[in-house]
């Protein structure tokens, strides 16, 4: 992961290039919740999983209805990635 500033984090599996923020934190964290490139969405907010964010690659949409990349809670948890797996967590 690439930490720019008071701890603003870009993705490893992305870029400064590439990365967007979706949604920023309103609390003292001034961070990105939700962000997204080319390949994954991104959610850096509470979840159970041990890693800073968690991933949900794009090429999975269709298969997950009701899918808002800016809604944890509709991501299909046996799509979603942790950094450096390669396997989803789910499965």
């Amino acid at each position: 992961m690439v930490i720019f500033g008071n701890e603003y984090i870009i993705p490893e599996e992305s870029s400064i290039l590439q990365f967007r923020a979706l949604q920023m934190n309103t609390g003292s964290w001034d961070g990105w919740i939700y962000g997204e490139d080319d390949r994954y969405y991104y959610y850096a907010g509470n979840h159970d999983y041990d890693a800073v964010y968690v991933m949900f690659p794009k090429k999975k949409i269709k298969e997950c209805d009701g899918f808002d990349p800016i809604n944890f809670s509709t991501w299909c948890k046996e799509y979603v990635l942790m950094p450096g797996k390669k396997s989803f967590i789910g499965k």
